[in-house]
């Protein structure tokens, strides 16, 4: 007859907690490409998770490679279930959930470009944000290899109009960090590969007929003179524009009267460039890849139009 073994409880929950050794690195990467390959998304997460463990010997480089990677690969899926029945919007989880592994460009682009075209603004444009800071980022300093999976110069000028779209249309402006010496700045970044971004639509809003900025308008200003103060740029030019609500004389006074109260925002928040200040009134209506888009919405268009775009 046999015994079964008799192990103390202690003992027990100890064997039963104790974890089995991390297998290396090199033989996750093997599975995490397989992964990949086959959109095993469960599988990767939870190659992620074997990952981190410190016991692996992973790198941190690698770690976020791999997270990446993974993200990535939710995109994949995502295009790929939007192929097949055509809903974006039903698929929007599977970009969310990669966000959990890292934020590539990839992603977060996809992201803004989902949301703009569900007219969500708000949560496009702090998205496109992000997405343009690293893309310029990657630009100025990435590899040939880098250089040649990003987008080209038509692309980002695409991206670039759609983000400042996205910020005059949203209700509230989120103010991203604004680095000294970094090219990267989201909708101030100043190049891509050999486009320079010479103006910028500002999203700084005004209440009706004044020069009082509203809550969103007063965050824009703030972000505007941040990057101010970090460039390199010792003059500007703001422009003022209005949309076609009221007179032609009153709307030049007043789009010159807002620009005026812009270049004092900035230079009382210590930026000491010259600054130099224009009214264009309703004359210039604002100008993107998706004016069709907004062609029969008035509220959109006047929050197109009403403006102010720095010259660099």
């Amino acid at each position: 007859m046999r015994h079964r073994a008799r192990i103390a409880l202690p003992l027990l929950l100890l064997v039963a907690a104790t974890p089995a050794a991390a297998r290396p690195c090199a033989a996750i990467d093997a599975d995490a490409r397989a992964g990949i390959a086959d959109r095993d998304l469960p599988a990767l997460s939870r190659l992620v998770d074997e990952a981190a463990r410190p016991d692996a010997g992973c790198t941190d480089a690698w770690r976020a490679a791999l997270g990446d990677d993974v993200a990535n690969a939710h995109v994949d899926a995502f295009f790929a279930a939007v192929e097949a029945d055509g809903d974006a919007a039903a698929h929007l989880d599977l970009l969310e959930a990669g966000r959990r592994f890292g934020a590539p460009w990839q992603l977060i682009l996809t992201l803004a470009e989902v949301r703009y075209e569900r007219a969500d603004y708000d949560g496009a444009a702090p998205l496109y944000e992000q997405a343009v800071a690293t893309l310029a980022r990657r630009a100025a300093t990435g590899s040939d290899a880098d250089l040649a999976a990003l987008p080209d110069e038509a692309a980002f000028r695409e991206i670039h109009a759609r983000m400042a779209t996205a910020a005059l249309l949203a209700s509230t402006y989120e103010t991203p960090a604004v680095t000294r010496g970094d090219p990267a700045s989201g909708l101030y970044a100043e190049r891509y590969r050999g486009f320079t971004v010479a103006a910028v639509p500002v999203p700084v809003q005004f209440e009706f007929g004044t020069t009082a900025f509203t809550e969103k308008g007063r965050r824009a200003a703030e972000h505007l003179a941040a990057y101010l103060r970090a460039s390199h740029l010792a003059a500007v030019t703001l422009v003022g524009h209005t949309d076609t609500v009221g007179g032609d004389a009153d709307n030049m006074a007043l789009s010159l009267a807002r620009a005026e109260a812009v270049r004092a925002f900035v230079a009382a928040a210590g930026y000491s460039g010259r600054i130099t200040v224009e009214g264009r009134g309703e004359r210039e209506p604002f100008r993107g890849p998706d004016d069709a888009r907004f062609a029969g919405d008035a509220a959109a268009r006047d929050a197109l139009d009403r403006r102010v775009e720095l010259i660099r």
